[in-house]
């Protein structure tokens, strides 16, 4: 089948160093391309660091596998092996943070306080 590019976006964390979180991707998509089915086997994967986001540097995995479908098996393979591989590193994913204004909104912080 034709080939498809895959690309996995992944922010890690401003603090973490970038040379460690770009050779940590990359061994794992060559881990993934050798051994899940539907990849394309002599395809060399790479990463680019894309942008700077709210608290992390916004990153493009590439990997490539033989067709739409087998993208879909690699891609959540690449993501559930990287995140292990992330925290065994010590690399941290930085989730969003959302922060509330409870005056704003009408709640009394202090009941909120209590519940918790």
């Amino acid at each position: 089948g034709d080939a498809s590019a895959q690309r996995a976006l992944l922010p890690p964390s401003l603090v973490s160093g970038l040379e460690q979180v770009e050779s940590v991707a990359c061994a794992v998509a060559a881990e993934i391309l050798a051994s899940v089915d539907g990849c394309v086997r002599d395809f060399v994967p790479f990463v680019r660091f894309r942008s700077f986001g709210a608290s992390a540097i916004e990153m493009t995995v590439h990997l490539r596998a033989e067709g739409f479908r087998e993208s879909l098996l690699v891609r959540h393979e690449f993501i559930k092996r990287l995140v292990v591989r992330f925290r065994t590193a010590g690399i941290v994913i930085p989730l969003p943070i959302v922060a509330l204004n409870l005056e704003q909104e009408g709640v009394d912080p202090a009941a909120v306080r209590r519940r918790s």
